[in-house]
């Protein structure tokens, strides 16, 4: 058995199994159901939004994942998805890559709809 590297547990998803989640929605379609979503844990989106920061992206750097929603629009979504990209190409983090992934799949969604207030992101 060999022993855990310091900080190996950051990259298990088990360690924020309690945390609360940061909801990434796409615009409700048909019967007020959500047409994509993603539920990433607290302290896995503020990783994934002090990135953001520090690369200076646009709309990362705007979204902290707080309890008020924050509304895009397709537009927006569109852009957040170049920057989730590039993140995706800069994060050595499996755990962040996969969050990253979710959000991105969302955002595509909200992209395609072509209207305001189609995607929403907020904590608990």
């Amino acid at each position: 058995m060999t022993a855990q590297q310091p900080f190996e547990d950051r990259l298990n998803l088990d360690r924020y199994a309690d945390d609360p989640v940061v909801g990434i929605l796409c615009e409700p379609g048909e019967l007020d159901v959500w047409s994509a979503e993603a539920w990433i844990p607290e302290r896995i989106y503020r990783r994934l939004f002090l990135i953001g920061q520090a690369y200076e992206m646009h709309y990362l750097g705007l979204v902290p994942g707080e309890n008020d929603p924050v509304y895009l629009s397709s537009v927006q979504a569109a852009g957040l998805v170049d920057e989730l990209e590039f993140l995706a190409g800069v994060a050595n983090d499996p755990l962040l890559a996969a969050c990253i992934r979710e959000a991105m799949s969302v955002a595509m969604a909200a992209a395609r709809l072509g209207a305001e207030r189609v995607l929403r992101i907020e904590g608990n």
